[in-house]
C-alpha cells in the first residue's frame, strides 16, 4: 500500500528524525516492559503495589514532562499537583491495606528413621541345641 502512494522507503532526510523518535520510543517501551516484568518477578511479596506505582507515576510524569516542554507558557492548575500527591497517597493506602497471606507453617524436625530392630529371641530360639534335648 505504501508503494502505490508513492512511498520511497527512505529513511533519511526528512524521514529521519521520525524514525528516530519512533526506534527511540519502541526501545524505551521494551525496556520498561522488561523492568516490570522484572519488578513483578522479584518483588518479594509486594507484586501488588507494583501497578499502582508504575499506572499512577506514568500519569504524574506525562504530567511533568509536559510542564517542561511548555516553558512556562501555561498556567499550571494548582489541582495538577494536589493529583499528583493523591497520587502517591493511593500507592500508600494501597501498601498498607494489601492482603498477605498467612506466614509458611514451620516444618517439622526431620525424625530420625529407628535402626533396624534385631528380630526378637524367643524362648525356644534363645536355646542351644544342647539344652533342648536335655
Amino acid at each position: 500500500m505504501m508503494k502505490v502512494k508513492g512511498d520511497s522507503f527512505s529513511y533519511s532526510g526528512a524521514y529521519f528524525p521520525t524514525m528516530k523518535w519512533g526506534f527511540l520510543a519502541g526501545v524505551l517501551g521494551a525496556f520498561g516492559a522488561v523492568c516490570l516484568t522484572t519488578a513483578m518477578m522479584t518483588s518479594r511479596g509486594n507484586a501488588l503495589l507494583v501497578m499502582p506505582i508504575v499506572f499512577g507515576g506514568a500519569v504524574s510524569v506525562s504530567a511533568i514532562v509536559s510542564i517542561f516542554k511548555l516553558h512556562g507558557d501555561v498556567t499550571i492548575n494548582p489541582l495538577l499537583w494536589v493529583g499528583m500527591l493523591l497520587t502517591v497517597v493511593g500507592v500508600v493506602i494501597v501498601a498498607m491495606n494489601t492482603p498477605h497471606g498467612h506466614a509458611a507453617a514451620p516444618k517439622p524436625a526431620a525424625v530420625d528413621a529407628p535402626a533396624a530392630e534385631e528380630p526378637a529371641i524367643t524362648d525356644q530360639a534363645a536355646e542351644t541345641p544342647n539344652e533342648a534335648s536335655s
